[in-house]
This record gives C-alpha cells, structure tokens and sequence, in this order.
C-alpha cells in the first residue's frame, strides 16, 4: 500500500476544488449564453394570444362620481378566455381591482352572454364594473390584477396574471352615448350597475311593455280575467327545482329574479298611456311567476294588458294564469317572450318561523327595487276577512302601495311569501270641548272629534304555505 505524505494529498484536493470550480464556471456561461441566444432570438419568443385594453366612461349623471370601468378582450383567430361560470374544470376570467384610498367598487363586475352558450369570451367582448369617486385623478393610481388562462380548440395555455394600469386606461371625459329603443331602456332598468333613477325606470317600463302588448301572439286583458276566475285549482305542474344563489351574490340574485308587473291602461281623462306597477317573482326557468291575485284581477275598463319586465330590461307578456286564490291572494302565472334571460329564484322547502330574518325587494310608490328587512313577526288568521280560512305572514319589514306581488326572501335569497296587504291600527282621538259655553261644569260631558291617530302597521304577506298549494305537489306541511 502507497502511504501519501499530507502536503501531497492536500495539493491534490486543492488542484481537484479548481478544477470542479472551472468546470462550473464553463457550464455557467455556456448556459448563459444559450439563453441569451435564445432571449435575443424573435423566432423564439411567443407572442401573447390574449391581451387586455380599459376604457372609463362617466356614468349619468356624472356629478355622482359613478365610472364604468369596461376591460375588452383582444384575441387572436381561434383563441379565447372563459367567463366565470363557464366550467368548473376551466379556470375563468378573474378581475379584482386594487383600490387607493378615495375609489371604491360601486357595482360587481358584470360579464356579456358567452358565445353560443360555450363560455368562450371572444375578441372584442367586453366586460366591466362600476367604481365610486370623487377624483378621477386617482385612476393613476388604480390598477387591475387580471388572472386568465388562454385557449384555443385544440391546448390551453397556463393560467396566467397581468396587471392593467388604469393610467394608461382610455377616458371618456363626456358620458357614454345615449342609446334609443330597447337597448336604452334595458339600461335604465340595470340597477346592479348604475344607480336607482325612478323617472326613467317609469318611462323604461312604460315603453317596454307597449312595445310588447303592441305584438302579436298573448292574450288580451278580458281573455286573461276569464282564466282568473277560472284558476282555484292548483296547477297541474309540479313545484320548481331551482339552485341556492352563491352565498356572496344573494342581492344580485333577488334583485335579477324580482320582476315590474306592469297595468298599461287608459285613464280616460288624457290621450296618454299609462303604467301602475307591482311586484312580482320568477319561480322557474321556463317562465313560471308568482305575484297577487289583485294585481292580475281586473279592476280597471281602461286596462290593456298586463306585462312583466326583469331588471336586465327584457319584457314579458302574461300569457296564461296557471292557478289563483283570492282568499289567499296569490296567482300563479307563465310568462311569454324570450325566457333565456330569466334568472329564477328558489322557493323555500318550509315555512319560517317567528323571529326569522327577512328581507322585501319592492317598488313601493314608483320607487323601485327598494330593499327593507325585518323578521317574521307572527302567523296570524285574517278574522275580518271574508274568506275566514286565510291565514298571513305578518313581517316587521317595511313596505307600501306599489309593492304588492313583490318576493319576501330569506337570508338564503329564497321566497318565503309574497306582499300582500297593510293592516292600520287606528285609535280614534277625543277631547273635552273648552269653548262650548261659559259654564263649564254645565258643559263638561261635550266631545270633539280631533281626528284619528295611526298607532301602527301590520305587515301582512302571503305565507310560503299558500305558494306550495298552487302547485300539484304541495308538500304536506301545517299551514300555519
């Protein structure tokens, strides 16, 4: 055996270390220089199949500081992004804004009907929110964190995260271009995205539903009274399957599935038109709706027709009245129209019980989609009625004249009744009469009516148990 002396053998692993050491040193920048071939060289480089361009408008009218902030999709032939919902397995088009102190989100982002039904945003599709504030010179410091995942027919790119700068965004700095016809009046209704204007919401819903009683193909207004009195059977379909709203979108949805339930009629004084509005309720998909028995009945000669319109601004004709009670003033009813674009609301599978919170989506007094909540007061039996079987739902949520029909949901986004009715307690008010003579013990005893005093409302709303007996498959639950 060979025995090294150790300043040899350290000479040799100092000599090895170099070596090592130089080798790596050679692959370093053998590599770095592949890649900087590689970065230097176009033919490498992949162009982006998706890219993203902003645009602010001004919202009418501009003094509230309302912007709509609209990103459009440019793509290459053949590619796409998915819109959320679009697939499960699929990642989607996932905006959030990264907000300075003095901006603020005012409406969710909303997104247009993908192409055919696939899911697929396209180029030149356009999606957008509305934001709130009061210095436009902010947008400089706005910027928007865009996670997609582009694909073509046939590959999917990885997802990938873009930042927009809303510095380099296009301003508007006059509002949008006014639109005429159906497009405009489907704006006026669009409260999720704009705030709440009651006059042209009124001019809106007048115009829509002349337009829609001036087409053919839905009954008049004395053939749907016929089918009114002809209703007190429950209606030979079945109770509607339809799906819990995202816990995070339960406004958006009671909002998209409450409905205007229009009385276009003729007051006989003017040359004019004119439009009562109540409530109502999509149910189910194919265009089943609930609302009162006193908003269909006909009580007006110069009544034309009845028309429900949705807050995306489509307009629906009453087509046939399914089922009806007047003891309980509920009426089961189908629209008519184009039914794509209906988003129902689901109905509760038990009646609530007393202290249950609640909210009421209504149109109170020409004043639309107001939302008031409260809670479940009480079930109580109508004893003044003439029908002594009804039974209401009293709530502590408020409401008024122009609300009836109007949903009452849960905290699930559920229909739990309908709004029905107001009960006053009225006190009446007397007092001694002072001036009544000049003696007066001699004219003690003598009243004076000083008017009456209301003391209180009893909100009083159909109960979920009179809905579920309109259907075939009532479930057998008390009544409460």
């Amino acid at each position: 055996m060979k025995i090294e002396s150790i300043p040899t053998r350290a000479a040799a692993i100092c000599s090895l270390r170099i070596r090592a050491t130089m080798f790596v040193l050679v692959a370093a920048s053998v590599f770095a220089g592949l890649a900087g071939t590689a970065a230097q060289s176009p033919a490498r480089q992949e162009p982006d199949k998706i890219r993203f361009s902003v645009r602010l408008t001004p919202v009418d009218p501009p003094r509230l500081g309302i912007w709509q902030v609209a990103v459009t999709v440019h793509a290459d032939k053949g590619w796409h992004v998915y819109s959320p919902g679009a697939d499960e397995f699929l990642i989607p088009v996932d905006p959030k804004i990264v907000f300075p102190d003095g901006v603020s989100e005012f409406a969710p982002w909303k997104f247009p009907d993908s192409t055919g039904g696939s899911g697929h945003l396209t180029d030149g599709q356009t999606f957008s929110c509305s934001v709130l504030t009061g210095d436009p010179g902010l947008f400089r410091k706005t910027r928007i964190k865009l996670q997609f995942q582009a694909c073509s027919e046939s590959v999917c790119l990885p997802p990938k995260t873009v930042e927009l700068d809303l510095a380099n965004a296009t301003i508007d700095s006059e509002v949008g271009e006014k639109t005429s016809g159906q497009e405009d009046q489907a704006g006026a209704l669009d409260v999720l995205h704009r705030p709440v204007n009651n006059r042209a919401i009124y001019r809106a819903v007048l115009e829509l539903a002349k337009e829609t009683l001036a087409a053919p193909g839905h009954p008049d207004i004395d053939e749907l009274d016929r089918q009114l009195k002809n209703a007190n059977a429950a209606a030979k379909v079945p109770l509607p399957e339809t799906v819990l709203p995202d816990e995070d979108a339960v406004y958006q949805a009671m909002v998209r599935s409450s409905l205007i339930v229009a009385d276009i009629y003729d007051c006989g004084k003017c040359d004019q038109q004119h439009v009562a509005t109540a409530g109502g309720v999509v149910i189910s998909d194919d265009g089943l709706a609930l609302t009162n028995f006193h908003v269909i009945e006909k009580d007006n000669p110069g009544t034309f027709g009845l028309v429900a319109i949705t807050s995306q601004g489509t307009s629906h004709p009453v087509l046939e009245i399914l089922s009806a009670s007047r003891a309980d003033d509920v009426a089961l009813i189908r629209l008519g129209g184009d039914l794509s674009a209906l988003h129902p609301a689901p109905l509760a599978d038990r009646a609530p019980g007393p202290m249950t919170p609640l909210f009421v989506l209504s149109h109170p007094h020409r004043e639309y989609f107001v939302l008031t909540e409260g809670r479940v007061s009480r079930y109580v039996a109508d004893l003044r009625s003439t029908h002594r079987n009804t039974v209401w739902m009293e709530t502590t949520a408020d409401y008024g004249a122009g609300s009836s029909g109007s949903a009452v949901f849960n905290e699930r986004g559920q229909v739990i009744g309908l709004v029905a009715t107001v009960s006053p307690l009225i006190r009446r008010r007397e007092t001694v009469d002072e001036h009544a003579g000049e003696d007066a013990a001699e004219n003690s005893g003598i009243k004076k009516d000083r008017g009456d005093l209301l003391e209180m409302l009893l909100h009083r709303c159909v109960p979920l148990t009179a809905i579920q007996n309109r259907f075939r498959a009532a479930p057998e639950t008390d009544r409460r």
